[in-house]
């Protein structure tokens, strides 16, 4: 309940809740199909009734799509295509509402104790996603070919990998 709560009030950890959640999600998509591939033999095609005993899938699917009217990712920002050719306009990679940085610390100030556990919460869950890189930059390459926009300019897929700082220790991007 409370990671829902979290997620309908957008209030503070909600983007490092969000992705522990897609990280737990993942691996636990991961060991239903493993289990049901593991039951078939070499070669061996699924049908129908193992689509029908993937019951956290069909469960991850159906909350998919209601949580999809609430929250919206915009894959063409990460991706770093933006509307008018990429203008560099935006030069921030991450956007916080006035409302949402009003829960956060209602002074306006940016210094509260629940601003910088916000700030914590953030890291951890980007850290977090970083370790599943490879994982997440392998998926959106398979939408390379969708001909969607956001993989129209540029090297959407080298500037993803690049946003994760493959080159740099986990301390050093924490302090980023």
């Amino acid at each position: 309940m409370s990671l829902v709560m979290d997620i309908l009030l957008a209030g503070y950890g909600t983007t490092s809740t969000l992705l522990s959640a897609i990280v737990y999600v993942l691996q636990q998509l991961k060991a239903e199909h493993q289990a049901i591939r593991e039951s078939k033999d070499k070669g061996e095609l699924l049908n129908c009734k193992d689509y029908k005993n993937m019951r956290f899938t069909s469960n991850v699917i159906s909350e998919a799509l209601s949580v999809g009217r609430l929250v919206h990712v915009d894959f063409g920002f990460i991706l770093e295509t933006s509307p008018g050719g990429n203008m560099q306009f935006e030069s921030t990679h991450f956007k916080l509402s006035h409302e949402m940085t009003q829960l956060l610390d209602p002074s306006g100030v940016m210094k509260s104790e629940t601003w910088y556990h916000f700030g914590g919460l953030c890291v951890k869950g980007y850290l977090a996603a970083r370790r599943y890189m490879d994982g997440i930059v392998n998926t959106v390459l398979m939408m390379l070919d969708s001909r969607l926009p956001c993989f129209s300019r540029g090297d959407p897929i080298g500037n993803l990998r690049k946003r994760f700082h493959p080159e740099m220790s986990e301390r050093e991007v924490a302090n980023l």
